[in-house]
């Protein structure tokens, strides 16, 4: 990049943003147990959704069932469970200004449940405060992007940590680093848990349909550590694979198909390749 050009916009982000690529192409779309999802939408733009998720333990079928509505800006969502979880309520309202600023606040009612959070992104700084009226804590995470004439990309710094009213106690701080270049790739460093564990993420967007993600976390009291490598690669348009593995044997493997528009089918598989008669296997639609 040349030197006379104006440096790039820093990307807004959250705290929870940093490291994100390589944790969504390590975890997103492994699914090791089957799973029914089905959406559909009112003229009016109220849509429902059901979902059913197979629960191997006592081999029954947990639903969940939830209500989505517009009014006057906010959004309502109701949702209803079958395995005994009690009914919750969202409300959340989004706004952005002529200058790009997001600010999102947010609220989750139920009868054992009273939360807010509050969310700012605004030029290079993003701020999430959150608040639990049951449990008296407060939890509070900032986001700050720098970006140089001399650099492409982003370095996004930023902290979380939380404070419980009641017992005058602040909880875990967590650290996190990111040098991110706008685009698929990033690297990010993570201290969690006053310092005790830390995590190396790295995701690197190959070419056009391949990606790629390594990510190793430590504990220091435990002296152990994680490894997980990863991949995926759209075959085409309607299609793609993917695949990691990790240090302690374990090889995970998902097919995603497009059946047609808003219809998805995905198929996982876990297992050790010196025990396959050990493998799970899921297998989730959903319809939309």
């Amino acid at each position: 990049m040349s030197s006379s050009a104006p440096p790039p916009k820093p990307q807004m982000k959250q705290y929870s943003d940093i490291g994100k690529i390589a944790k969504k192409l390590l975890t997103d779309d492994y699914i090791f147990t089957n799973k029914l999802k089905v959406t559909s939408m009112t003229p009016d733009g109220i849509s429902y959704t059901i979902t059913g998720v197979h629960n191997s333990k006592i081999e029954q079928i947990d639903a969940e069932i939830s209500g989505k509505c517009k009014v006057k800006g906010v959004d309502f969502t109701g949702k209803a469970f079958t395995n005994g979880k009690l009914p919750t309520l969202e409300v959340k309202y989004n706004t952005t200004d002529a200058q790009g600023r997001k600010a999102t606040l947010t609220g989750l009612f139920g009868k054992e449940l009273r939360t807010g959070t509050a969310e700012l992104l605004g030029g290079p700084v993003g701020v999430k405060i959150a608040g639990d009226a049951v449990s008296s804590d407060v939890y509070g995470s900032l986001a700050v992007a720098l970006t140089s004439d001399k650099y492409d990309g982003f370095i996004i710094a930023g902290a979380e940590s939380s404070y419980n009213i009641n017992a005058k106690e602040l909880g875990k701080t967590s650290y996190g680093l990111s040098l991110f270049d706008g685009k698929e790739s990033e690297v990010s460093l993570h201290a969690t848990n006053r310092m005790q564990k830390a995590m190396l993420s790295y995701s690197h967007h190959v070419r056009h349909g391949f990606s790629a993600a390594a990510q190793i976390q430590h504990d220091f009291p435990e002296k152990r550590t994680q490894i997980a490598l990863g991949a995926a690669y759209r075959l085409d348009g309607a299609t793609a694979v993917k695949g990691k593995v990790d240090m302690d044997g374990f090889v995970a493997l998902t097919y995603l198909q497009d059946i047609r528009p808003n219809t998805k089918l995905i198929m996982s598989s876990k297992f050790d390749p010196s025990k396959l008669d050990n493998a799970k296997v899921g297998v989730s639609l959903t319809v939309e």
